[in-house]
């Protein structure tokens, strides 16, 4: 369950450059707590190293936050062009625990617009770790909706939420996804950090 918990969250960037290094995955991560933003980039080396494959993560939690606890929201990206990243094609919520707390039966992950618009999808949980796929295909499921995808990055403000059976929020953070400039500076550092570890043999898995 965790390893296809853990798969459910990466998202393929399709695109080869070179690099120096054998075989390999190397990953790096760019965080700024003050935001509660961080990046994450995978690289896939293949035997000729050359990068065969990139997956990127923009994971936004609430500001000052410890990242690795609570409730975030993750946009993943399909394709990565010259300025950047493109579109965004994929969106979920994630829910961890440092002392193991699981989510209630029947939880519910939310993402709710100013406007009023509102898009839900039950969570998935396993001890103290929960995941809530709004938009994603994965080879395990899931479903895309384009109106989400299309629209995340425009949207000044969100909140998501984790809900009970009865629709109470029982966590709750609100976001802002049109911060594109902290997401292509964290991009930009840790995209550099992992093509580093690419050049050098040793320093990827």
């Amino acid at each position: 369950m965790i390893g296809r918990l853990g798969a459910a969250m990466l998202v393929i960037l399709a695109g080869a450059s070179p690099a120096i290094a054998g075989p390999g995955t190397c990953l790096a991560i760019a965080n700024d707590t003050e935001r509660g933003h961080s990046v994450l980039v995978r690289l896939h080396v293949g035997e000729a190293g050359t990068i065969e494959s990139r997956e990127a993560e923009w994971i936004l939690a609430a500001p000052g936050s410890d990242l690795s606890q609570g409730l975030s929201l993750k946009l993943g990206y399909v394709a990565q062009v010259s300025e950047g990243l493109g579109p965004v094609t994929s969106v979920t919520l994630n829910y961890s625990s440092q002392n193991g707390s699981g989510l209630p039966a029947r939880a519910t992950g939310s993402l709710e617009y100013a406007s009023g618009r509102r898009w839900t999808a039950p969570f998935q949980g396993f001890m103290g770790l929960g995941l809530a796929q709004l938009s994603v295909k994965t080879p395990w499921g899931g479903r895309l909706n384009p109106e989400l995808t299309e629209s995340i990055e425009s949207a000044s403000r969100v909140t998501v939420a984790i809900r009970g059976p009865n629709g109470a929020a029982l966590q709750s953070v609100v976001l802002d996804p049109s911060d594109l400039a902290s997401r292509d500076r964290l991009l930009s550092e840790a995209s550099t950090q992992a093509e580093q570890r690419a050049a050098a043999p040793k320093s990827c898995s």
